[in-house]
């Protein structure tokens, strides 16, 4: 497997993503129902940061279609876990 490519690595961390949350700073120090609620809140928040992410989404999702279209095929490196670069590839 080759190297993860640093400059990804480097835009990905400093995404609010990626940063800790002061609302949820103290989780292992609240009872139970008040973890679950502010799980619950946290998540209730994706949608509406989902809707203005909308057209940077239609973007990449266009261009995909347009590469695998052209005959190119998806590929994904994982890094502990998740998705850390993406990128098209001429079909073997």
């Amino acid at each position: 497997m080759s190297a993860p490519n640093r400059k990804v690595f480097d835009e990905v961390k400093g995404l609010a993503t990626e940063q800790r949350n002061p609302r949820t700073m103290e989780l292992d120090r609240l009872p139970t129902r008040a973890v679950l609620e502010r799980i619950n809140d946290e998540d209730r928040t994706v949608a509406d940061v989902v809707r203005g992410e909308i057209p940077h989404i239609e973007q990449a999702v266009e261009l995909a279609y347009a590469a695998i279209s052209a005959g190119g095929r998806k590929t994904s490196r994982w890094v502990t876990g998740e998705c850390f670069s993406s990128e098209t590839q001429p079909a073997e």
